[in-house]
């Protein structure tokens, strides 16, 4: 299958995205809202929206099939999603003990936390974009170059 061009990977990246975010974000609010700290809150929620951001990712946006390789995809994968949570749960929290330490009622708390969590995973949203896509552009380099019949012989 040839690769997508940059313009439609990003634009099929946003979409899955935002199904993901969708995800997230109603398990952020419900979380926080049951009175569910924010940077926890945020950690669930940003972990709540893996599986369907890597199938959408995989599949759609750079065009992968078959089983996985651990070492090339999933440890790379991991990791990124690791320290996005990490980001996510440590940008999140600390907007949430600010906006707490306001005291503005529930219903505004929950609001601007939201709108910090929104706004941590869009910064996130970028930089995800770039490691995701030189990964697997790599290995689309690579499998072209397996691909390549051998004109001399060794």
């Amino acid at each position: 299958m040839p690769p997508v061009p940059l313009t439609r990977r990003l634009g099929r990246y946003a979409v899955g995205s935002a199904v993901a975010t969708a995800v997230s974000q109603v398990a952020f609010v419900a979380l926080y809202a049951a009175g569910t700290g924010a940077g926890t809150a945020g950690a669930v929620a940003f972990l709540a929206g893996v599986p369907v951001n890597w199938w959408l990712n995989r599949t759609w946006v750079w065009t992968r099939g078959g089983r996985p390789s651990p070492r090339r995809e999933l440890l790379p994968y991991a990791a990124t999603v690791a320290a996005s949570a990490a980001l996510a749960a440590g940008g999140t929290g600390l907007a949430g003990r600010w906006i707490e330490a306001a005291d503005l009622g529930r219903p505004a708390t929950v609001a601007l936390g939201w709108l910090a969590f929104a706004a941590v995973n869009g910064v996130l949203f970028v930089a995800k974009f770039a490691v995701f896509d030189r990964l697997f552009a790599a290995q689309r380099r690579d499998r072209s170059r397996h691909q390549v019949p051998r004109t001399t012989r060794a």
